[in-house]
């Protein structure tokens, strides 16, 4: 008997169900089941002449699924630090590549991958890049929309 699985989206919301083909045809009968809710926020901020936001922690919070920029943002990239401890942080990468998100505008929202922010504890954003970050001009909010990832 072959495992069926569903993805199922509801804007950032999002789970897996599995089925299993019971072999005359049907498929009724539930796996398992995952999924990210509820959804939180929390915010950081850079300050001005900074590139670099101070810890944002998520231990509470969850997995990052989004970020929100305010109207104070100046045009750049947007890379992160992370940290499981909330002492030593370094450029997160995956697969060898820093994980960035380029050219993120004023007042916008963008999704994020959650499986790059598995893990973390603790997470700072920056402005630009590790090889090239770039002061803000102003203080500037970042939200962080984070969800808790469940299983059943």
């Amino acid at each position: 008997m072959a495992d069926i699985v569903s993805r199922v989206a509801r804007g950032f919301e999002e789970f897996f169900k599995r089925y299993r083909d019971m072999g005359d045809g049907t498929h009724a009968e539930v796996v398992a089941a995952a999924g990210i809710a509820p959804l939180s926020t929390v915010t950081g901020t850079i300050t001005s002449g900074a590139s670099l936001s101070g810890a944002i922690e998520l231990r509470t919070m969850g997995t990052p699924v989004a970020l929100q920029t305010d109207a104070a943002w100046d045009t750049n990239a947007i890379t992160f630090q992370g940290s499981y401890d909330g002492v030593v942080y370094t450029n997160l990468r995956n697969m060898g590549a820093e994980v960035s998100i380029p050219g993120v505008v004023a007042s916008a929202l963008e999704g994020l991958d959650l499986h790059e922010f598995l893990g973390l504890r603790y997470l700072k954003v920056r402005s630009g890049t590790a090889a090239a970050a770039v002061n803000q001009v102003g203080d500037t909010v970042i939200t962080l929309v984070c969800g808790q990832i469940w299983s059943a």
